[in-house]
C-alpha cells in the first residue's frame, strides 16, 4: 500500500468536499426540504418550471411544514434565491409567455438520485444485470475485433443461438419470464435511465459555459478573438460543432428516429399488457411508460437551448455588439488603471490637479427630503359616474367610418341582389334576416352605406319608419339597433355597380 497515494486522494476529496455543490446540499440542514421540492416539483428531471409556479408550490409546502412544528422562517423567494446562489437551481429569463424559469442543476439531481437509492435500495446481484454485462462485453469484443475470421465466428455463434431458439419455439417450447424476473429487468431498465436527467443538466451547463467562453474570447483585448470571428463569419456553428454539441446531436437524432420510437412504444405496450407484470408497482409502470417520452421532451428542451445559444452568438457578432462591449471593457480597464495610479499617491490633496479630466454630467442632484411620495388616493375619482341616454347616430359619420374600413361590399351587394331577386323590394332588415351579418356591425353599416350611395329612399307612405336589425358580435353576444327603413329594389340594388 502506498501512503502517498492515500495522501493525494485525501487532498482531492478534501477539495471536493469544499467545492462540490452536491455535498454542500447533503450537509445543509434544509436538505429534506430541498430534496422534497426538487422531487415533487421537478419529478426528478431537468425540466424547467416558471418561477411563479415554483414560488406558489413552495409557499404551500412551507405552510404545511410549519403546521407540523418545524421552524422555517424564510419566504419562498428567499429560499429559492439561496438555492440558486448555492448552485442547486438555475434561473433563466424564459420567454414572454412563461417569464422567468427555474430548473435543477446536475449537482442537485445527483443528490436526489443518491437519496432515492438510500430510500429504496436497488438489488445489484440480479440475473438480468449479469446477462446485460455479458452481452455488452460480447458486443464490444466483436466490434473491436479486426479479424474477419473472428467476426464471422462470433456472428456464426449468434446465428446458431438464434436458430436454436427458433427451433424450440417451433416445437412449442416457450419459456416465459416469471414475475420476479420481470421486476428485475424493469428495475434494471429504470436504473439505467436514472442518470439521464443529470446528464441533460450537465450538457446544458456545458453549452452555457462554452457560450460564455466564446463571448469572452471575442472580448479579449489580446487579439484572441480572430479565430472565433473568422469561424462565425464563415458560417461555422461553434457551439453545435463542439464536442458536447456533436455528442448531443448524435444522441438526439437517434432518440427521435421514427422507426425506433414506434418500436419502443410497441415494446412498452406489449410488456405492460403481459400477465407477468400484473403485480408490478404502479410507480414502476408509470416510469416505464413515460421513460422515453420524458427523454424526448428533455432532449427537445436541450436542443432548443443549443439552437438559441448558437443564434445568439451569431447575432452578437453580426450586429457588432461585441465591438461596443470591447469599448466598454477598455473604458473600465482605463478607469481601474487611473484609480490604481491615484491610490499610490498618498499625499494627494483635494485641490491637487488630476491628470484625468472630469466630465460634467447632466444629472441634477436633489435632497431625498425634496422628493414627493406618490399618494394612491389622488387617483381616485370622487365625482359620480355620469349616465348618458342613447342618441341618434350621424349617417355621414358612419359613411366616413365605412370608407376607412375594410367592409366586404362585394358580399353585401351579392346578398342584396339575391334577396331582391327572390323576394322583391326588401329593406336592410330583410336582407340581414336572409343573410346574417358576417362582419357584425360592419355588415349593418355597409348596407346603410350601399343604400345611401344608391339613393335608396324610405317608403313614401312611411317616410319616418324605422326597423330593428340584429347581428352577432365578435364575442358571440347578440346586438340590436334601430335604423331607418330603406328599401332596395331591382334597379336601385344594381345602380352602384353600373
Amino acid at each position: 500500500m502506498n501512503a502517498m497515494s492515500a495522501l493525494a486522494r485525501f487532498f482531492a476529496l478534501t477539495r471536493l468536499n469544499a467545492e462540490s455543490p452536491t455535498l454542500a446540499l447533503l450537509r445543509s440542514p434544509l436538505w429534506p426540504l430541498i430534496v422534497a421540492v426538487l422531487r415533487e416539483m421537478f419529478e426528478g428531471s431537468s425540466r424547467r418550471v416558471p418561477s411563479a409556479e415554483l414560488y406558489e408550490f413552495l409557499d404551500r409546502t412551507l405552510l404545511a411544514v410549519r403546521d407540523s412544528g418545524a421552524d422555517l422562517p424564510g419566504t419562498a423567494q428567499s429560499y429559492v434565491r439561496a438555492w440558486v446562489d448555492a448552485g442547486w437551481m438555475l434561473r433563466r429569463p424564459g420567454t414572454a409567455a412563461t417569464g422567468e424559469t427555474v430548473e435543477p442543476t446536475q449537482s442537485a439531481l445527483v443528490a436526489v438520485d443518491f437519496l432515492d437509492g438510500l430510500q429504496t435500495p436497488r438489488r445489484g446481484l440480479t440475473v438480468s444485470r449479469v446477462e446485460t454485462l455479458t452481452r455488452q462485453l460480447e458486443d464490444l469484443a466483436r466490434d473491436t475485433d479486426p479479424s474477419i475470421q473472428g467476426r464471422l465466428a462470433s456472428l456464426t455463434r449468434e446465428r446458431e443461438r438464434i436458430d436454436a431458439a427458433i427451433a424450440r419455439v417451433e416445437a412449442g417450447e416457450v419459456e416465459l419470464a416469471d414475475p420476479e424476473q420481470v421486476r428485475e429487468k424493469v428495475a434494471e431498465i429504470l436504473h439505467g435511465a436514472d442518470d439521464i436527467p443529470a446528464d441533460f443538466a450537465r450538457v446544458r451547463a456545458e453549452f452555457d459555459s462554452l457560450n460564455q467562453d466564446l463571448r469572452r474570447r471575442l472580448l479579449d483585448q489580446d487579439g484572441a478573438r480572430g479565430d472565433v470571428l473568422d469561424a462565425v463569419f464563415g458560417g461555422v456553428d461553434l457551439i453545435g460543432d463542439s464536442e458536447a454539441g456533436r455528442s448531443f446531436s448524435s444522441f438526439y437524432s437517434v432518440l427521435l428516429d421514427p422507426e425506433r420510437s414506434a418500436s419502443v412504444d410497441a415494446w412498452i405496450n406489449d410488456i405492460l399488457s403481459r400477465p407477468q407484470v400484473a403485480d408490478l408497482p404502479p410507480a414502476a409502470r408509470r416510469e416505464l411508460r413515460a421513460l422515453f417520452e420524458e427523454m424526448e421532451s428533455a432532449g427537445a428542451e436541450v436542443n432548443g437551448v443549443l439552437t438559441s445559444l448558437s443564434r445568439s452568438l451569431r447575432h452578437f457578432v453580426a450586429t457588432d455588439a461585441y465591438v461596443e462591449h470591447r469599448q466598454m471593457i477598455a473604458l473600465i480597464r482605463s478607469a481601474r488603471s487611473a484609480a490604481a495610479e491615484a491610490s499610490r499617491t498618498n499625499a494627494a490633496r483635494p485641490t491637487t490637479s488630476m491628470s484625468v479630466p472630469l466630465r460634467r454630467i447632466g444629472m441634477s442632484v436633489r435632497s431625498v427630503s425634496a422628493l414627493r411620495l406618490r399618494n394612491p388616493g389622488e387617483e381616485r375619482v370622487a365625482a359620480e359616474v355620469s349616465h348618458h341616454d342613447t342618441g341618434t347616430a350621424d349617417l355621414s359619420a358612419l359613411t366616413a367610418l365605412v370608407r376607412a374600413s375594410e367592409i366586404d361590399e362585394v358580399e353585401l351587394r351579392a346578398h342584396v341582389d339575391d334577396v331582391v331577386s327572390r323576394l322583391g323590394p326588401s329593406s336592410i332588415g330583410t336582407v340581414l334576416r336572409e343573410h346574417p351579418a358576417t362582419q357584425g356591425v360592419a355588415s349593418v353599416v355597409g348596407l346603410l352605406n350601399l343604400a345611401i350611395r344608391g339613393h335608396v329612399q324610405a317608403p313614401p307612405d312611411a317616410p319616418d319608419a324605422t326597423e330593428t336589425v340584429t347581428w352577432t358580435g365578435a364575442a358571440g353576444s347578440e346586438h340590436t339597433a334601430r335604423i331607418p327603413t330603406l328599401v332596395f329594389t331591382a334597379d336601385r340594388s344594381n345602380e352602384e355597380n353600373t
